[in-house]
């Protein structure tokens, strides 16, 4: 959401916020979105998790949503990044390619100062080498217990 950003994938963002904020689950909190695009010539895929009512993880915080999103890209490879908001608190956890980790770990600032122009403070900012995906499961435990269906007969 950069102001600075190709007009194209600031509009592809703003369309994404609107879709997660209009297709919220009665159901239940987690929503799921996937994303395939490609910029400047490169084929990406994004898989994102909104859980809005991540309990075990809210603490002291009036409010707590956890998203998490993984991105694979033909050009760069494989990153996930798990952004945890306890009320105006961001904490942002990046998982990405070793080639990539000194330039991950450099764009604190920017993205420091795009977070506090939104009105949230960057409490805490990690950068690590991606290893190995995680399951939805193992990212969010609970929702085995939380699975619910709808038997629907046509």
């Amino acid at each position: 959401l950069d102001k600075d950003g190709p007009a194209k994938v600031n509009s592809l963002a703003q369309n994404l916020l609107y879709n997660m904020v209009q297709n919220e689950s009665p159901l239940m909190a987690l929503m799921h979105f996937t994303i395939p695009f490609r910029y400047l010539d490169e084929n990406t895929y994004g898989e994102f998790f909104v859980d809005k009512d991540c309990k075990e993880k809210k603490g002291d915080a009036k409010e707590a949503k956890n998203i998490f999103f993984t991105i694979q890209s033909d050009k760069y490879g494989n990153f996930e990044v798990d952004l945890l908001a306890r009320d105006k608190r961001i904490d942002l956890d990046i998982r990405c390619p070793d080639s990539l980790m000194s330039s991950v770990k450099d764009t604190k600032s920017k993205l420091r100062d795009i977070i506090e122009e939104q009105g949230f403070r960057l409490a805490g900012y990690q950068v690590g080498a991606y290893q190995e995906g995680q399951t939805i499961l193992q990212k969010f435990p609970k929702l085995a217990v939380k699975k619910v269906g709808i038997d629907v007969k046509i």
